[in-house]
């Protein structure tokens, strides 16, 4: 049987860095009015801006197949609605899922 060891808030940080860096960084946050970053263990959450699809919280997880797990919330004082999730989702492809569930662009594209 393999011990698993806790990871340390800098490894927890780490991953948690990763995931907005791959959702788009800083443009990503200025895109969608991403807020109130928290994570813990291998997820991590924030709050975004309005949009259509009644989303105002989000959750990514690192599962251990090196994929993610995202949920799109509705929170409010009286509770939490899950409106959609994924599983399995490729880094390449984060941005894309967040795009479909929220209706939110990641980033400003160039038209040529």
């Amino acid at each position: 049987m393999i011990k698993q060891t806790a990871m340390t808030d800098t490894e927890q940080r780490e991953i948690s860095n990763t995931i907005i860096e791959q959702l788009g960084g800083g443009m990503f946050r200025m895109m969608t009015g991403a807020k109130q970053f928290t994570y813990g263990g291998t997820t991590t959450m924030f709050r975004i801006g309005r949009n259509g699809k009644g989303v105002n919280m989000v959750s990514v997880t690192l599962a251990p197949s090196d994929t993610y797990s995202v949920e799109f919330l509705w929170a409010t004082v009286k509770g939490t609605t899950v409106r959609s999730s994924y599983t399995d989702v490729y880094a390449e492809d984060l941005r894309g899922v967040f795009e479909t569930a929220t209706g939110l662009y990641t980033r400003i594209s160039t038209i040529v």
